[in-house]
């Protein structure tokens, strides 16, 4: 097979992400539990118990509520930065959906997954979104802490990650800038990785937000701060390969094999972020790129029984309102229409 520049972005992050394979080691040296790791109530099923009692103990207030792009992302003697990738972080009080986009991604003619030829669906393979909730801590005197634990994970399929997602937050006092860095710490006492975050132009500063998480076996997140969105859908089915490893080496595997099928199964995962406008909700960039420039909702799609609601139906299907930052934010998001409409059923 060919090898492109862009078929190394996902092993760059990931070495970046680990200093060179040593982030385990410097783990070694930090206590932590296996209800600390990302992906621990992803596989056992526990996430909703779980997170309901985080929001329980979640302080309000704490600095990384927003919309953010990432500009610098350095571990060991490598880095990144926002002319490699575009990132689309929006964080909630607790929910997030995080959006990394290589700008190497190639363009695709193909208007869907099907119609990717092999070596697209490897292309396709390097890129990655993940969702879910970030525990934060706050303790007088340090740093505050957060712990993210994924629901739903572009790079999860059976292996778990073995240490935490769990980083210091260092911010500006403006609020605008700040910098996630390893809990973990190498042996000359600094973090092993850290990540230069920057507030996007329109959040509110963070201060409304709103999230919604789908009801039922199959799962979905919408995550929205001021007037942006991300969204994130599992993949079709639950489907898993039986391969070990990564997603992006299962699909190389499975494409050389000729398991076509297999490999978009593998990539089902829908996710992407856009821009709300007078309730018109219209998809900017996406994990799919033929989902680029279509209204993902409009006022029209969702029914609201009364302001602070706990539940809504968007397109017939019924969704909680996990987060609302104040009564009334999620019926402004769709226009302020949407209160006591016939509930239509369609598919999202």
């Amino acid at each position: 097979m060919s090898r492109i520049p862009h078929l190394e972005w996902s092993s760059t992050q990931s070495s970046i992400l680990t200093a060179d394979n040593s982030a385990l080691s410097h783990w070694k040296r930090v206590p932590f539990t296996k209800e600390e790791l990302p992906h621990h109530h992803l596989a056992s099923g526990t996430s909703r118990g779980a997170f309901e009692s985080f929001a329980e103990e979640q302080p309000r207030g704490h600095p990384v509520v927003g919309a953010w792009s990432r500009t610098l992302f350095t571990g060991a003697y490598s880095h990144t930065t926002d002319a490699d990738e575009t990132c689309f972080n929006l964080q909630a009080l607790g929910w997030f959906i995080d959006f990394r986009l290589p700008l190497s991604k190639p363009a695709f003619r193909a208007n869907s997954l099907s119609e990717l030829s092999p070596e697209e669906l490897r292309a396709y393979a390097r890129q990655h979104i993940f969702g879910g909730y970030t525990r934060v801590e706050l303790n007088t005197g340090s740093l505050p802490v957060a712990t993210r634990h994924h629901v739903i994970d572009w790079n999860y399929l059976r292996d778990s990650r073995p240490i935490p997602n769990k980083w210091r937050v260092r911010m500006q006092r403006n609020n605008n800038v700040w910098r996630e860095v390893a809990f973990a710490k190498d042996e000359e006492g600094e973090p092993y990785y850290w990540e230069k975050w920057e507030r996007m132009l329109g959040d509110g500063g963070g201060g409304e937000y709103a999230a919604f998480r789908r009801r039922g076996d199959f799962d979905g997140i919408i995550v929205c701060v001021g007037g942006y969105f991300n969204y994130l859908f599992p993949r079709r089915g639950g489907a898993l390969s039986d391969m070990e490893g990564s997603p992006v080496s299962v699909v190389d595997k499975l494409v050389e094999a000729g398991d076509l099928e297999g490999a978009r199964a593998v990539l089902s995962i829908r996710g992407g972020h856009g821009v709300i406008v007078d309730g018109n909700w219209v998809v900017k960039r996406s994990i799919s790129p033929w989902e680029e420039g279509r209204t993902f909702l409009s006022s029209n799609d969702v029914a609201l029984e009364a302001s602070g609601a706990r539940e809504c139906k968007i397109k017939g299907e019924v969704w909680d309102i996990v987060e609302e930052s104040r009564p009334g934010y999620v019926e402004s998001l769709f226009g302020g229409a949407v209160k006591g409409r016939h509930w239509q059923q369609s598919n999202l």
